[in-house]
Order: structure tokens, then C-alpha cells, then sequence
């Protein structure tokens, strides 16, 4: 008998066919998928959550990885900041940079912007130490903003800091 329970599921590896594009209105049963896959049911965003990502002017969906969708980052432009207003990643893809590839797309993609946004919950532990290596800093805690006992943490990053660093790694490389 087959084990078809997600538990037997291979590891999902970035691939060089992963790349990260823009998500559209066609992407959002894939992104429906992943956000199924990536929380719990309290903590997922609705279809109308989605859609209103994927069509409103002011917010962007970087997704990569197709058939399954391996991640998506959802952001809001608010004035010079960016907002990151969500980040999932298929469990069976996590820990293998597909996070970390979405962060720096996304900054790429602002430079223009002054700083970064997020909010995260102070128990996720991996998420706080993915954005500090960023070199986002925190800046106050919201307490219970997840519900009772779930506070949450606002983090920062300016984008020129994130330039800086890409600068200087991009010049180890050439060296």
C-alpha cells in the first residue's frame, strides 16, 4: 500500500527552475494550498485576503517554486516603508532558503523605500533569528496581539543597510 500522508513526502528543494515572480489573480489557488499547508486553520488567511493581495495596487505576492507552490511574501507599500505583511513556506521546504531568497527579492525590489516592516510572533523563535540576520531590529512589542498570552514583536530593517551589506558581500565575491 502506498503512504500518501504528507509525512512521506520528499523534502522539497529550491531548484534553479525555482525563480520568484510576481503572483496574479491565477496563482491564488496555489496560494490558497500553500497558506493550508503553511498554518494552522485560526491562523489562515481567507480567499478574499489573497485576492485582495493580488489586486490591489498598493500590495505585491512574490511567490516561487510552481506545482507546489514552495513560498510566497506578501507586501504592502505604505507611503516610503514596505510592509512585509506575510511569509509562508511549505513545511517540507522549510529550512532551505526559500524564506531567505523571498526577503531579498522583496528588498531588492524596494530599494527606493526607506525600511522594511514586519510583525511576528515573539514564539516564533526561527522567524525573529531569519529577520535579525537581515539585520531587522526590533522596535516594541504589542502584547497580546495575537490573542491572549501571543504578543507580537514590530521589527525594521532600513533598506539602505540591507544595500550596504549586498554591496560589501558582492565585492568578497569579486575579490
Amino acid at each position: 500500500m502506498t503512504d500518501l500522508s504528507e509525512a512521506s513526502w520528499p523534502m522539497a528543494q529550491p531548484r534553479s527552475d525555482n525563480s520568484v515572480r510576481a503572483a496574479t489573480v491565477a496563482d491564488l489557488a496555489a496560494l490558497l494550498e500553500l497558506e493550508r499547508a503553511g498554518f494552522p486553520v485560526l491562523e489562515q488567511w481567507s480567499e478574499q485576503s489573497w485576492r485582495s493581495e493580488l489586486t490591489e495596487p498598493a500590495l505585491q505576492v512574490l511567490i516561487i517554486g510552481t506545482d507546489p507552490l514552495l513560498g510566497a511574501i506578501a507586501l504592502r507599500i505604505a507611503g516610503d516603508d514596505v510592509e512585509l505583511d506575510r511569509i509562508v513556506v511549505h513545511p517540507r521546504a522549510r529550512r532551505s532558503g526559500i524564506a531567505r531568497t523571498l526577503i531579498n527579492n522583496a528588498l531588492d525590489g524596494h530599494r527606493a523605500a526607506e525600511k522594511m516592516i514586519l510583525e511576528v510572533w515573539t514564539g516564533n523563535a526561527a522567524a525573529i533569528a531569519l529577520y535579525r540576520s537581515f539585520g531587522f531590529t526590533e522596535l516594541i512589542n504589542r502584547r497580546d496581539y495575537y490573542g491572549p498570552g501571543r504578543d507580537a514583536v514590530i521589527m525594521s530593517l532600513p533598506i539602505q543597510d540591507h544595500r550596504r551589506v549586498q554591496d560589501h558581500r558582492a565585492g568578497e565575491v569579486r575579490a
